[in-house]
């Protein structure tokens, strides 16, 4: 499969939806997850920040930046919603 493949299928599997916290929450953090674990590199990959019922999708600049926009959503959601974050960690 090549890169171009996988962004699609990401895309088309993991889409982020906002209709209410836990759920732009959760789908944030599934679509980030899925993101690194098929290996995307970091220039393509989703960086989601939430605004009331608005999300905003942009590319991450460095893999720090990445990384710390995924390990605080996967904190909050681990925090608040403990549940889904095994749900999608397998913890």
């Amino acid at each position: 499969m090549t890169m171009d493949e996988k962004i699609r299928y990401i895309e088309l599997t993991y889409p982020v939806r906002v209709r209410t916290e836990l759920a732009g929450l959760v789908t944030a953090v599934r679509r980030m997850k899925a993101e690194r674990d098929f290996e995307v590199p970091v220039n393509r990959r989703t960086v989601v920040e939430f605004s009331g019922e608005r999300v905003k999708q942009e590319k991450a600049t460095s893999k720090e930046e990445w990384d710390g926009f995924f390990a605080n959503l996967s904190a909050e959601l681990l925090l608040n919603y403990p549940e889904h974050w095994e749900r999608l960690f397998g913890f």
